[in-house]
């Protein structure tokens, strides 16, 4: 319980955004704040969706404004496991600014690089858009 003349406590954000750059067929997922398993399947059962229903030839995932990380190593090596979407994507880039975002989607990259090889992970968006090599991108329509 707050004090009197004391802020309230916030309860952290969970979730994540989704939009797409039609032009360049780049769907973007954006975790936020408190980033969990749970949030993670989530994201990934709506990024199969959209693949599913209209295809995408260019994947990023944004972990530039998470907070914290709950993700365990036991979702990493599940999520590994599962069979790529019907309609693949070419490339798929994670932008990891944090030391622990990064070092999970490398681990992910490592066990994942025997059946496929379309993951990268990068620090910035900067880095994310040089390797789709399109130029700059542009999400113009939220999901």
């Amino acid at each position: 319980m707050n004090s009197p003349g004391e802020a309230p406590q916030v309860p952290p954000q969970y979730g994540f955004t989704m939009d797409f750059d039609p032009v360049h067929r780049v769907l973007r997922l954006s975790e936020f704040a408190v980033v969990t398993d749970e949030t993670m399947i989530l994201g990934d059962r709506r990024v199969r969706q959209f693949l599913a229903d209209e295809g995408a030839d260019f994947g990023i995932f944004d972990y530039s404004t998470a907070t914290e990380f709950l993700v365990t190593a036991h979702y990493v090596r599940a999520i590994a496991e599962n069979a790529p979407p019907p309609r693949p994507m070419k490339l798929r880039v994670a932008i990891a600014p944090q030391t622990v975002a990064y070092g999970l989607n490398r681990m992910y990259s490592l066990l994942i690089e025997q059946k496929r090889s379309d993951f990268q992970t990068v620090r910035t968006m900067k880095e994310a858009e040089d390797l789709i090599g399109l130029g700059k991108l542009d999400f113009s329509r939220t999901l």
